[in-house]
């Protein structure tokens, strides 16, 4: 009688990152811009989110996957708000609800 081994190898684990945001300074009357989000290990039906900065929070309209390490995202930029410089953080998080944040990349001017 042969012997068959088999081996299965686990799919391997991507890690999710945001690493940069382009353009990363607008104003705050930009109304609706489209940025591009770089990173890693992004999936399609990936969300977008901003958070920890002050002013009213853009607001994500559409999320649209252009690779794992590339999304495109058309934000409307809130008017108003502290007339300062106002810093925020991009995340993004994937259908399977793995999450990464990036630091204060996006700067909001008044």
């Amino acid at each position: 009688m042969a012997t068959v081994t088999i081996t299965v190898n686990p799919p391997p684990i991507v890690k999710v990152s945001v690493t940069g945001i382009s353009p990363n300074v607008v104003s705050q009357n930009a109304g609706v811009a489209a940025f591009v989000i770089t990173g890693t290990g992004f999936a399609d039906g990936a969300s977008v989110t901003f958070a920890n900065g002050s002013g009213l929070t853009p607001r994500v309209l559409k999320v649209t996957w252009d690779s794992s390490t590339q999304l495109t995202a058309n934000v409307e930029i809130r008017p108003g708000g502290p007339k300062k410089n106002r810093l925020w953080e991009v995340r993004v998080t994937n259908p399977d609800g793995s999450t990464a944040v990036g630091v204060r990349l996006l700067t909001i001017t008044p």
